[in-house]
């Protein structure tokens, strides 16, 4: 079983830290931000599946951070696993993957055209199914060991129009461009993210 609780939908791409506490402090605080009367106003309890955000625009702040050049997103990935039959151990896990970003416009902010400030923090936490089943490459791409980072922290300076000239200094993630393939988004599986030739290579 696999569930997702998600602030924007298009931060699919990784995949942050929750122990069984923190999640239980977390899940009535989501429940309070849907069902609040404010959020209700804003999209009705019978469009909630069909919200760009799953707390709205928390009266107008969003809305309001985003003109001014702020966009904080989040995306929370849940998932339980139990080996039934074979394998090592008929054993149960659950393992979650938070991801919280916030983008700055430099231009917007700042008055430098062309630029954009990133910070990524990444969370990790529950155990690894795989030393249950025993299978060689992993079959969950959010199993990692308990931790709690900044992932990613940089800026970059575009100097052209078209996009085809620029600058991007600092914390980078090499597979959020230069070894992505597009279609293994659609599966879980480990095997199906960043390459073996740099996954293999060594400690992350």
């Amino acid at each position: 079983m696999i569930t997702h609780l998600s602030e924007l939908p298009q931060l699919s791409k990784k995949h942050g830290i929750l122990s069984l506490a923190r999640l239980t402090y977390l899940i009535p605080v989501f429940t309070v931000l849907s069902f609040s009367p404010q959020i209700q106003a804003e999209a009705g309890l019978s469009n909630i599946m069909q919200r760009q955000t799953l707390t709205g625009d928390w009266n107008g702040a969003r809305s309001s951070w985003e003109d001014s050049g702020a966009a904080l997103e989040m995306a929370y990935t849940g998932e339980f696993w139990r080996n039934t039959h074979g394998g090592l151990a008929k054993k149960s896990e659950y393992l979650s993957n938070t991801d919280i970003t916030l983008t700055l416009d430099a231009e917007k902010l700042w008055g430098l055209k062309g630029g954009t400030a990133f910070i990524y923090v990444l969370g990790n936490s529950g155990g690894d199914p795989t030393s249950h089943t025993g299978d060689a490459q992993g079959h969950s791409n959010i199993a990692a060991p308990d931790t709690f980072k900044v992932y990613e922290a940089w800026y970059e300076q575009r100097f052209d129009g078209a996009n085809e000239m620029a600058l991007l200094f600092g914390l980078y993630d090499l597979n959020s461009e230069f070894d992505v393939m597009p279609a293994a988004g659609l599966f879980i599986n480990s095997s199906h993210g960043i390459g073996p030739d740099f996954s293999q290579a060594g400690v992350n």
